[in-house]
This record gives structure tokens, C-alpha cells and sequence, in this order.
């Protein structure tokens, strides 16, 4: 695949679907999420993650706006949320994956990060406490190197499915029975 046709496949959004999302066959507070509404951090137009792996002020400048767009993200979510009954509350966080390329080895920055987007998972969940949520990954990663080591987490006594294609079906029955 020549790379112009990868970013294009990345940076789609729900026009170039074929179907409905299952944000639109929901009721659903969709930000910032990629194939949906993804919009890029204006700092990506000046340079992105391998131009910053090498150098540390770049990286510092990266991940601060980064987690600056991530948090105003954030905070539109939670005023979305107010009053507000849904199924699906959709938000990309990004700076996880940034973080990971470009501090792999710094695990006090990392736990320090890990920490504060915990708090805003929990922040979402007092707001909306009877909202089923998942945590999905569509990678891991290991010294700043994307791994297969996806994860998914529910807070939900339920059978997880065990591959990415199952996971639209898990999630469209896991709907249906909210």
C-alpha cells in the first residue's frame, strides 16, 4: 500500500463510510474520534511523532499539545454529557500513544499521565454512572514501537471478544441489552 493511501485510510471520516457508524444507530456523544470526527492537532501540520522521537524539545512541545487538545477534548465531552442520556460516549484520547513513542522508557511521566486520564475516566463515570464503558486499543506498544497487543476492557461482567472483528457484534449486543 503506497503511503498517501494509508493516511487517507486513517484520516477518513464517517462521509467515507460505507454504513452507518454505530454512533448514528445510537444516541452517542461522539469527540474527536478517529473514522468518525478525528481532526488533528494543528502541531501535527508542523511535524509529527518521528520527527520528535530524536529530539527532546519537539517531543516536549508534541506531547504538550498533544495532551492540551486531548484535555479540551475532554472537557467538551463532559459538557456534552450534562443532561444528557446516551449510549455511547466516544473520545479518542491520544496522547497515550504519543506518550508512548516518545517517553518509552520514562515511567514516572507515563504513570504520572496514566494517573491523570484515569481521574478523567472516573470524572466521566460519576457523571454518567450507568453508562457501560469500554476502554479499547487498537495496538499496545513496547519501547515506543507499536505492538498486536490490543486491549479492550468493559465495566461490564460480560465475554469479551476475542478478535477485532468481533467487536462491532459484541458491542451492537451489548447495546441492545442496555
Amino acid at each position: 500500500m503506497n503511503r498517501n493511501i494509508r493516511r487517507y485510510y486513517r484520516w477518513a471520516d464517517k462521509n467515507l463510510l460505507s454504513a452507518p457508524s454505530i454512533f448514528d444507530q445510537y444516541r452517542s456523544i461522539v469527540v474527536n474520534f478517529p473514522m468518525y470526527n478525528w481532526k488533528m492537532p494543528d502541531i501535527y501540520r508542523k511535524y509529527g511523532i518521528p520527527q520528535a522521537v530524536k529530539d527532546l524539545r519537539k517531543s516536549e512541545v508534541l506531547f504538550r499539545d498533544t495532551f492540551n487538545f486531548d484535555r479540551k477534548n475532554y472537557i467538551k465531552l463532559l459538557q456534552l454529557l450534562k443532561n444528557s442520556r446516551v449510549h455511547i460516549l466516544a473520545l479518542w484520547i491520544y496522547v497515550i500513544d504519543v506518550l508512548n513513542h516518545l517517553f518509552p522508557k520514562n515511567i514516572i511521566i507515563r504513570l504520572k499521565y496514566y494517573t491523570m486520564i484515569n481521574t478523567w475516566i472516573q470524572k466521566l463515570l460519576e457523571e454518567a454512572p450507568e453508562a457501560i464503558l469500554i476502554v479499547l486499543s487498537d495496538h499496545g506498544g513496547r519501547n515506543g514501537v507499536h505492538t498486536s497487543d490490543a486491549v479492550i476492557s468493559v465495566n461490564r461482567h460480560v465475554k469479551l471478544p476475542q478478535t477485532i472483528d468481533e467487536v462491532y457484534d459484541w458491542l451492537r449486543e451489548l447495546l441492545q441489552n442496555f
